[in-house]
């Protein structure tokens, strides 16, 4: 059975606790949201009504949240690569004059934005920059903070197997702690007790090997969990109990180990078959180490005989953001990556789509530079495979 979240905890740690430099401040929150307003209540203590420029491809769960909060979002449009050039987003800053503006690392893919700054000069003072890695598992020292303005924001549960999410900021510009509330209230109890939940289940189908239980732990318990965060009126910190655990993960393994991942699902997924529907997003090597998911930009609305086709096999991903503005003419697959995968699994994936557009009627796609049409003859044909291209142990879950 495949999917997204981490099964396991020993993996991501190391024996000794980081040292984070006084330079920054790490704070711990229970969630992106909470983080996220309480920031905003200390930087805009007197201000009611704020404006926040938001990519076209961002959650939507999170959007409505802002605005039961009393916040007004615009978006500014990426493009299938989930980037904007800084020439176009400097109109949007000009245009809008935004108090927050969210810069998003897609997939865990780096904004090009952070390797041209020229958009700065039309940044508004006293406006914040967010970053927001959600995406990305990124050791706290590595954030490359612009100014004291500039704040980052991540998400573990999605990209590791802890609870909640840290903001990262300038020490000087970071000021104030979480709020000191008690665990045992209403929102924090609902909201570790759905996630709880949600990972008992998730669990209890990986090792029955029940796809429709993983699935609906992820449909059922998690969107209810999603649907929670962010709505309490006052943010709450995250669970301290966690904190030891969050300060031993050990980044590097998992930055090599996915650095081999994403180059063996280039491989098997291109190297003998192109879809004419698939994009093959130019992603920089560099940010291979942090990237949360494998992304496939399809030029089509979503197609759920697909998902369906891959859940038959195990494989438990689905096509992801798929009611904001950026899905409106295309979708994005996210597929696994992590310490619960390996390069066997890697090779089922691209094995298991490929085998869908060769058996699909209305498939169109290229094998060697030929154009086939689906139904191919004999039936389902496997991607050739090459061991000799893999950098690290199929049977393994490591890549060292």
């Amino acid at each position: 059975m495949i999917n997204y979240y981490q099964t396991g905890w020993l993996k991501f740690l190391k024996l000794h606790p980081d040292l984070i430099p006084r330079k920054i401040k790490v704070l711990y929150y229970l969630s992106f949201e909470d983080a996220f307003l309480d920031l905003i209540r200390h930087k805009f203590p007197h201000k009611k009504h704020l404006t926040v420029l938001v990519p076209d491809f961002y959650c939507t769960n999170v959007l409505d949240n802002w605005k039961k909060h009393g916040l007004k979002y615009i978006y500014y449009p990426l493009d299938s690569g989930f980037q904007i050039n800084s020439s176009a987003f400097k109109k949007y800053l000009w245009l809008y004059e935004p108090d927050i503006v969210i810069v998003f690392n897609a997939c865990g893919i780096k904004s090009g934005l952070f390797s041209d700054f020229s958009w700065l000069q039309s940044f508004p003072k006293k406006s914040l920059l967010i970053e927001d890695g959600v995406h990305q598992l990124i050791h706290p020292p590595a954030v490359n903070l612009i100014n004291n303005r500039h704040f980052f924001i991540d998400s573990l549960r999605k990209v590791s197997p802890f609870p909640g999410s840290r903001l990262i900021g300038d020490s000087s510009a970071l000021d104030f702690c979480p709020p000191r509330n008690s665990f045992f209230s209403s929102y924090s109890l609902k909201s570790c007790l759905l996630f709880s939940s949600f990972r008992i289940i998730f669990r209890l189908g990986m090792v029955l090997g029940l796809g429709s239980l993983v699935s609906a732990s992820h449909t059922r318990l998690l969107k209810k969990h999603d649907d929670i965060i962010g709505t309490h009126n006052l943010p709450h910190s995250g669970p301290k109990i966690f904190l030891p655990f969050i300060n031993r993960l050990n980044y590097q393994r998992l930055y090599r180990l996915k650095s081999a991942q994403i180059k063996l699902y280039d491989r098997v997924l291109f190297r003998n078959c192109r879809f004419p529907t698939v994009s093959r997003l130019n992603i920089p090597a560099t940010d291979f180490p942090f990237m949360h998911v494998y992304p496939l930009v399809f030029s089509h609305s979503p197609d759920q005989k697909l998902i369906d086709h891959l859940h038959r096999q195990g494989i438990i991903v689905w096509f992801k953001f798929t009611d904001c503005p950026w899905s409106m003419d295309r979708s994005v697959l996210f597929l696994p990556l992590g310490h619960h995968i390996t390069a066997s699994d890697i090779r089922y994936i691209a094995d298991k789509i490929s085998e869908y557009y060769f058996t699909n009627p209305n498939g169109i796609y290229h094998v060697n530079g030929f154009r086939q049409t689906g139904h191919f003859a004999g039936g389902a044909l496997p991607l050739y495979i090459n061991p000799q291209l893999t950098h690290f142990h199929s049977n393994s879950a490591s890549a060292e």
